[in-house]
């Protein structure tokens, strides 16, 4: 009787945990929300200029920012202000731009 009551109470916490390891997993983080676009304009060199705008944070956390001009041909500049590696680069291995 005790056997089958262990057993129990085994599958009970087993099954609670992997419920509660699905929630978690599956409920997006804010670090992973879609970014939030909007439609922009201003004056850029004497000219009215039309552009979108998403907003949004990466996986690790950093906050990006990327404009777009309403006919966009997907080309995309990427400005790195900050940016650093997590690693050290071996001194044999050539930096681009210094």
């Amino acid at each position: 009787m005790k056997n089958i009551s262990l057993k129990k109470r085994v599958l009970a916490i087993a099954s609670a945990l992997a419920i509660t390891t699905t929630a978690l997993v599956a409920i997006p983080t804010a670090a992973n929300a879609a970014p939030v676009c909007s439609t922009k304009s201003s004056v850029y060199a004497d000219e009215y200029v039309t552009y979108q705008e998403c907003v949004g944070v990466t996986s690790d956390g950093a906050q990006y920012v990327v404009q777009m001009p309403i006919l966009f041909d997907g080309t995309l500049f990427l400005f790195s202000h900050g940016y650093r590696y997590s690693i050290d680069i071996a001194a044999s291995i050539p930096v681009v731009g210094g």
